[in-house]
């Protein structure tokens, strides 16, 4: 049994370094909603595909310059690789602001670009143009959706409860049944899978929190980075994440020794691990970041239902499969 020092644990291993891939589920959502609404185009068709793609490079060129502006690195982006080195951590406190800033910068601006497009679409009678704005206003839009994996759900997240483990919880497992009845309704059965695979996600962030309890009981700093972790909360986190995890456990010789798989080990305990979250985002910012948030869900579309007879009309002229 160990003593209460921390020259009484063995070392922790040195953490193998790989660079962290972007979050898949955004963008297999975004996917989806592509294939969903453009089902039937023929991909002779290459400018809608090149200004569908266009549109999700934007978005999230949107997202990369608010992450360099604010120094901010954010895994679950596709460009974060570019500001990013290979085992770097974020060690400072993740500011709440520049985290809802940097989410905004990727769906708003395509939402409010798309929606002068369609405006100007209105008096030019361009199908080009109109075609363009919808898909501005269509994917941006759904990412404002307020489901966990789109940039909607993780702005709502960060501006009602950045910290609270319940609340997300319970938002995780609306927006997987969510994502179920879409996809059960518009019969597009990929959407149905991702939101049984939510489940997972569901079932995880309920063991972490049993996990979290039980850190918090034996007074474990679990606020830091993994290479500022001492030798005893390496090894306290170890046993307590194993203890959850009794499979696991099963086949590890001893919870006393490094195992020959160690690095399996403490890249689990890495991602327990949780950055600090400074909580300075004021009462104007959320309130303005949520009135905000309205905007671009409501405007764009009452702007397509007060046109909608003109919109039918032209997508009725274009031949997608030309």
């Amino acid at each position: 049994m160990f003593e209460e020092f921390d020259n009484s644990y063995p070392q922790k291993p040195d953490l193998i370094e790989k660079r962290r891939g972007s979050n898949a589920s955004k963008y297999i959502l975004i996917v989806a909603l592509m294939l969903l609404l453009f089902n039937n185009i023929d991909p002779s068709n290459y400018w809608v595909v090149l200004s569908m793609v266009g549109v999700v490079g934007i978005h999230e060129l949107g997202h990369f310059i608010a992450m360099k502006y604010f120094g901010y690195n954010e895994p679950n982006f596709i460009f974060h690789t570019l500001i990013s080195k290979d085992g770097t951590e974020i060690e400072q406190p993740i500011s709440q602001k520049s985290k809802i800033l940097t989410l905004q910068m990727g769906p708003v601006p395509g939402v409010i670009a798309g929606s002068v497009l369609f405006y100007y679409a209105l008096g030019m009678q361009s199908d080009m143009i109109l075609i363009l704005s919808l898909m501005l206003i269509g994917i941006n839009l759904f990412s404002l959706l307020p489901l966990d994996p789109l940039d909607g759900g993780k702005i709502i997240k960060n501006l009602f409860f950045p910290k609270a483990q319940r609340p997300y919880l319970i938002f995780v497992l609306i927006s997987s049944l969510a994502i179920i009845v879409i996809g059960y309704f518009t019969e597009f059965y990929m959407l149905i899978a991702l939101g049984f695979l939510m489940g997972f996600k569901v079932r995880n962030i309920q063991k972490n929190m049993l996990i979290y309890d039980e850190l918090e009981s034996q007074e474990i700093d679990y606020f830091k980075p993994y290479k500022k972790l001492t030798d005893r909360e390496y090894w306290k986190i170890r046993n307590v994440f194993l203890e959850f995890n009794p499979r696991l456990k099963s086949i590890i010789p001893s919870t006393s020794e490094i195992w020959e798989n160690e690095n399996l080990l403490s890249a689990q305990i890495r991602q327990l691990l949780k950055s600090e979250i400074k909580l300075d985002a004021g009462p104007i910012l959320k309130l303005f970041t949520f009135i905000l948030y309205l905007a671009c869900l409501l405007i764009p579309l009452y702007l397509v239902q007060i046109n909608f007879d003109f919109v039918r009309e032209i997508l009725s002229k274009i031949d997608f499969n030309v």
